[in-house]
């Protein structure tokens, strides 16, 4: 029995085209599930910020209303659900980290912990960052912080 080198070279092309549109497909697929779930993080981030600020410059709310520990609670116990659904485990694990900070300066308030708690918020809004494709590669300790706390320079 002889082999029809046409024959196994139609078969190896078609085989080889098969292969690469479904792997294109998988790709394009995947990469459109990542577009949409970057899309749906994006907005989640955006309120953080929003959120982080309001705190940080002690703004007043709709009602010409300071935030409460109460607005505080509820923005927490909502924004959590959305960080497990949502967050990547580098910055969940960087929220998590940046929160049990958080919790551990609001106990002991010294100028030591402070800077910690500053560098664990830096690492997440890098984080937040990287993920909508930012690369960070020039950002140093203090700079993001720099832009809303003054002195901060100096201080690193």
């Amino acid at each position: 029995m002889e082999l029809n080198i046409n024959l196994v070279i139609a078969v190896i092309g078609a085989s080889v085209t098969l292969i690469g549109y479904y792997v294109t497909r998988y790709l394009e697929r995947k990469k459109e599930i990542e577009f949409q779930i970057r899309n749906k993080k994006i907005p989640i981030y955006e309120e953080f910020f929003q959120f982080y600020f309001k705190v940080v410059f002690n703004t007043k709310n709709k009602n010409d209303e300071k935030l409460s520990d109460d607005d505080m609670v509820l923005f927490f116990q909502q924004f959590n659900q959305k960080a497990i659904i949502w967050f990547p485990d580098n910055i969940l694990l960087s929220y998590i980290n940046w929160k049990r900070e958080l919790s551990y300066f609001s106990g002991n308030n010294t100028p030591e912990n402070l800077k910690n708690l500053i560098l664990k918020q830096e690492d997440l809004m890098k984080e937040f960052r990287k993920d909508i494709g930012h690369k960070n590669s020039k950002i140093s300790k203090g700079d993001i912080s720099s832009l809303y706390i003054n002195g901060l320079d100096n201080y690193f």
